[in-house]
């Protein structure tokens, strides 16, 4: 028999998911250990496995989900890290693009710099815009500032030359000679990453690529450590930010892939059950313990960006929110991010307001009820308190539940403060971490010209079921789908991934000058360099397949939208109808289309490997409690507790259903009912 696992580590959590040889799921979610993520996954896996009767080394693959790399990104946790670029250019990741994320905002500030001014090397080289060599680095007078940077303490390197993304030759030669003169430093030329136009973008992901090397590396390396020492043989496959698996060598190599890891695999399986129930418009929610997650899902399709800014208040792919954080110009999942979770913490500012995030208390020392040593009332406390949350799963997890210590944090930080009783300051504390994380549900739909009371919210993380109706509410949706194991769905959106590599080619020309042929060549080239490394990192090559994504604009405009190309071909018919694709998706995006002559500007070549079917879902246990003391419309009122399988009739609110991976909350005003592919649906009674 043979299995496949998929863990993903978050914040505060670390969800597994085992398939067995049979196509049956087994879950757990066990507390994650920050310092040391590979401690909790290869514990929950030792105790999944044990439980589902699957001996470890049956397990044929096994893929991970990671928050090492945002995580080292948001605490500044990378090594000391330098930069080599074209003389003139020192100062691009300084200048960026003249934008912030808060308009109005005058006290706003662009976070520093990964890579300190004096740790920038110019060097004196020039290649034209279009590839031809123009004058040779200066190889002799680059040594002795490479020397200097290494003496200051630099780890990791970067190289980003000005027009690389033409001709990566020059590129090269710099790379190479600080390898060589330096073996010990880890050096990220700026082409292996992101071939792409746009001098401060391809800087900016080629610098937090360099600054994630030594960190996800070493991540990786224990994790494998750790698996082999279990017996275990199977290939690792890590999971990227546009939505597929890439090989654990891979990963360590190109770590800038991995910063929406989780979130973008919660996505696919959200997209997954928008598709089994027919839902057109939907908005996957993923609440965790540290942050929460949305993005759009229309037609059942995920939509992909081409850019993320990683490291600020609320990260997103969408050009309305850019200007925070670092850029990172590499395929991504199209979502929003915002620091809103179950281990939120709650405090009253200066001005007496109660605030949510986004720091969370995290895993360790984790929320005051945990007693691990956290005294922060968090959303978790409150959730507790109001008695929507289930002491007993929460100790099945490993964690015990106390609500005498979540009452007195609660007290002491936020009650006594703004004068309120327990009660009515964890209800305020759960509203506001409504009103937080109902900014990514705008930035996904409102914000881009939808009409969000038109979609219906697919909900995950083991805080989502917690929150979903009464955020539904917050923003007028009147249906959220809870689907099975939604606690752990990120987890479950692995095991229904691709393995893919991809790489990207600047274009430049009018869709209409195109020399399909000629670019047929070079996406050709590019696929059979992916099959190659797939191929080495033990892929079947009779399974791959390959997709190509095309960016286009309208001549003039600075911002592009992303399409498929069906069946990768590219003849004058398929570009006709890429044409005829991008003018309908421009006008859903900004409500008008067809202004004039289109511009190809990249294209996005992945070579994958389909993901094996995944059959059924995880039982779910009988409610250890029949009924539950929780607060609703002001008052507390003793409420029924029933698992999932009970609803195959509609049950109206206020209930409460139990399940070992969240509990989901249906408030009075709500009719939640089991839908005939296993999800709850939820829905506002008439």
């Amino acid at each position: 028999m043979s299995a496949r696992l998929a863990a993903d580590v978050g914040g505060t959590f670390t969800d597994l998911v085992v398939a067995d040889g049979d196509g049956h799921l087994h879950a757990a979610k066990v507390p994650s250990t920050p310092g040391c993520f590979e401690v909790g996954v290869l514990g929950g896996l030792d105790a999944l496995l044990a439980a589902a009767g699957v001996d470890a080394p049956s397990l044929r693959q096994v893929l991970h989900g990671t928050t090492a790399g945002t995580n080292a990104v948001l605490e500044r946790a990378g090594p000391c890290t330098a930069l080599v670029t074209t003389a003139g250019f020192r100062d691009v990741l300084e200048i960026g693009r003249l934008r912030t994320p808060t308009l109005y905002d005058l006290s706003y500030e662009k976070p520093a710099p990964l890579v300190p001014r004096r740790l920038r090397i110019e060097v004196d080289e020039r290649m034209a815009p279009d590839g031809t060599p123009l004058r040779a680095p200066d190889l002799e007078g680059l040594a002795p500032a490479l020397d200097a940077v290494v003496r200051a303490g630099a780890r990791a390197l970067a190289v980003c030359l000005v027009n690389a993304y033409a001709n990566p030759e020059h590129e090269r030669a710099v790379a190479a000679f600080a390898a060589r003169r330096h073996p010990g430093l880890v050096v990220t030329a700026s082409t292996e990453v992101s071939r792409e136009i746009g001098e401060f973008e391809r800087t900016s992901t080629a610098v937090v690529n360099a600054y994630l090397r030594p960190v996800l590396s070493a991540y990786l390396d224990r994790l494998a450590a750790g698996l082999a020492g279990r017996g275990i043989g199977a290939p690792l496959f890590v999971m990227q930010s546009s939505g597929g698996m890439m090989p654990s060598a891979e990963a360590a190599r190109l770590p800038a892939h991995l910063l929406e890891s989780g979130p973008a695999a919660g996505v696919l399986a959200a997209a997954a059950v928008a598709r089994r129930l027919g839902i057109d418009e939907a908005i996957s929610f993923d609440m965790g313990g540290t942050t929460a997650k949305a993005s759009l899902v229309l037609r059942g399709e995920v939509a992909h960006a081409g850019e993320l800014a990683v490291g600020t208040e609320i990260s997103a792919a969408s050009r309305l929110l850019r200007g925070g954080g670092y850029a990172v110009r590499l395929p991504v999942v199209d979502l929003a991010e915002i620091g809103a979770g179950g281990g939120s913490i709650a405090r009253v500012d200066a001005g007496g307001g109660l605030r949510v995030g986004p720091v969370s208390a995290g895993a360790d020392p984790g929320p005051a009820c945990y007693g691990r040593g956290g005294t922060a009332a968090t959303v978790t406390d409150a959730n507790l308190l109001l008695g929507y949350v289930s002491p007993e799963y929460l100790a099945a997890s490993g964690v015990a539940a106390s609500r005498a210590l979540a009452a007195a944090a609660i007290e002491r930080d936020v009650a006594k403060p703004l004068g309120l009783s327990v009660d009515e300051a964890a209800l305020a504390i759960h509203r506001v971490a409504d009103q937080q994380m109902a900014r990514v549900l705008r930035a996904v739909s409102t914000e881009r010209g939808h009409a969000i009371d038109r979609f219906s919210l697919v909900v995950s993380g083991g805080s989502g079921a917690l929150h979903a109706a009464s955020l539904a509410e917050t923003v007028r949706i009147g249906r959220v789908v809870v689907p099975p194991l939604a606690g752990v769905l990120s987890a479950l959106g692995m095991l229904e991934a691709p393995v893919e590599l991809s790489s990207t080619e600047t274009v430049l020309l009018p869709l209409q000058r195109l020399d399909a042929a000629a670019l047929g060549e070079r996406v050709a080239a590019l696929a059979g360099d992916q099959r190659r490394r797939l191929a080495a990192a033990g892929v079947d090559p009779a399974v791959l397949e390959v997709a190509v994504r095309a960016d286009l604009r309208y001549l003039g405009q600075a911002f592009e939208l992303s399409l498929d190309l069906p069946g990768a071909r590219l003849d004058a018919a398929a570009l006709d109808a890429l044409a005829d694709a991008f003018h309908r998706r421009h006008r859903d995006t900004y409500g008008h289309g067809r202004l004039g002559e289109l511009e190809l500007v990249r294209v996005r070549v992945a070579t994958l490997a389909p993901c094996p079917a995944v059959v059924g879902a995880a039982a779910s246990a009988k409610p250890p409690s029949e009924s539950r003391r929780a607060l609703f419309a002001g008052e507390r009122v003793e409420v029924p507790v029933v698992g999932r399988a009970e609803l195959s009739r509609p049950a109206p609110g206020p209930l409460l259903v139990d399940e070992p991976d969240t509990t989901i909350v249906v408030p009075p005003g709500w009719v939640a009912a089991l839908d005939p592919s296993g999800s709850v649906v939820l829905e506002r009674a008439a």
